[in-house]
C-alpha cells in the first residue's frame, strides 16, 4: 500500500476518531447515568458502528451467539465494554434442538437451509456450500428476562421471524429494532420482509426507514440488479413513547438520533414536559445541524452524478 494511502487511511480514522469522541460526551449528557441495553442477536465481529457513538458507561451490551467460533471471537472484547454479556445459543421461537448449517461463506451459516433454486441464479454460490451440521440448543429470547431491553438487532440469515415468535414479552419493553430482511427467498421456507413487518406491527413496532439495501446482478456483484435484502429500522411510535416516564423517553432520543428520526424526536419535544428541556433542544439541535451539513453534500454529489445519469432522480427542493 502507498504511503499516501496509508496517510489517508490515518487521517480518516482520526478524524473518525475525533467525531465519536464528541458523540459520545453528547449523548453522554442526553443519558447522564442510563444504560441503553443493546441486543445484538447474530453477534459478529464487532458492534454495530452507529452504536459506537455510545460511550460503554451509557450501554449494556447483550449478545447471543450459537456458534463456538464465533464467541470466543467475541469474549475477548469484553474489556471493551463495562457492561458485557455473551450468550452461546441460538434464539427460536420455543425451547428445543436445532441443526446449524455452517457454510463456507463466515456470514452465510443458518439454521435454515440455502434455498439453491433462488441462489444458483446469482455469483458466487459457492459461499452458501454447506460444510458442516452443529446439532446446537435454541431458546426463546424471552426465557432469559433481560432487564431494560431498548433495542433489538437481528442478524440470523433467514430465521428472524422465529426469533421474534419467541420474544413477544422482550418485545413489550423495547424500543425499536434493526433487522435483517430480505426480499427473495434465499433460504427454504424462510419468512420475508412483509411478514416481519405484519408481525411486528401487531407487537405496535412500526417500520421506519431501510438502513440499507442490497441488490445483485445475475453475473456480478455491483449493487444494481434485484433487490435481495436490507436492513431494516422498526420503532415505537412517538405518540406511545410520551406516555411513559423521562427515562424512557430519553433513550428513545438517544435511538432516534443515532438513526436519524428527526422527525420523531420533533413529536416528542412538542409533547412533552422534560425536567431540563433547554438542554434537550440544544442536544438535538446540534445533531440535526450536522445531519443537515452532510444531507446537502449528499444532495451537492448527488446532483452531479445526475449529469451522468438520467435515470437518477434528484430532488434539490422537497
Amino acid at each position: 500500500m502507498s504511503n499516501l494511502k496509508l496517510f489517508l487511511l490515518f487521517l480518516i480514522k482520526k478524524i473518525n476518531t475525533t467525531i465519536k469522541k464528541k458523540n459520545k460526551k453528547k449523548f453522554g449528557e442526553l443519558l447522564q447515568n442510563l444504560r441503553l441495553t443493546l441486543i445484538d442477536v447474530g453477534a459478529s465481529i464487532d458492534i454495530i458502528n452507529r452504536w459506537k457513538n455510545i460511550s460503554k458507561k451509557n450501554l449494556n451490551y447483550v449478545l447471543f451467539e450459537p456458534n463456538k467460533k464465533e464467541v470466543a471471537k467475541l469474549e475477548q472484547k469484553n474489556n471493551n465494554y463495562d457492561k458485557y454479556k455473551v450468550f452461546q445459543t441460538a434464539l427460536s421461537s420455543k425451547k428445543h434442538t436445532i441443526r446449524l448449517n455452517i457454510t463456507k461463506g463466515i456470514y452465510q451459516s443458518s439454521i435454515l437451509k440455502p434455498n439453491y433454486k433462488i441462489l444458483d441464479k446469482y455469483p458466487d454460490v459457492n459461499r452458501y456450500k454447506i460444510l458442516n451440521k452443529l446439532k446446537i440448543e435454541a431458546n426463546p429470547l424471552d426465557k432469559y428476562k433481560i432487564k431494560n431491553s431498548d433495542f433489538i438487532k437481528i442478524d440470523v440469515q433467514g430465521y428472524n421471524y422465529e426469533v421474534l415468535l419467541g420474544a413477544k414479552n422482550t418485545l413489550k419493553k423495547c424500543l425499536g429494532l434493526e433487522v435483517e430482511v430480505e426480499f427473495v427467498e434465499l433460504y427454504k421456507k424462510q419468512k420475508l420482509f412483509g411478514d416481519l413487518c405484519e408481525f411486528l406491527k401487531s407487537q405496535n413496532m412500526y417500520f421506519i426507514d431501510f438502513i440499507d439495501l442490497v441488490r445483485w446482478e445475475r453475473d456480478k456483484f455491483v449493487n444494481n440488479g434485484q433487490c435481495v435484502f436490507g436492513n431494516a429500522l422498526f420503532l415505537k411510535l412517538p405518540e406511545k413513547i410520551i406516555s411513559k416516564n423521562e427515562i424512557e423517553v430519553r433513550k428513545y432520543i438517544a435511538i432516534c438520533l443515532l438513526y436519524k428520526q428527526f422527525d420523531l424526536i420533533r413529536v416528542i419535544l412538542k409533547n412533552y414536559r422534560f425536567g431540563n428541556k433547554d438542554q434537550i433542544y440544544k442536544l438535538v439541535s446540534y445533531f440535526e445541524k450536522k445531519q443537515n451539513k452532510i444531507n446537502f453534500l449528499k444532495t451537492f454529489f448527488n446532483g452531479i452524478l445526475k449529469l451522468f445519469d438520467e435515470d437518477r432522480n434528484i430532488h434539490f427542493f422537497k
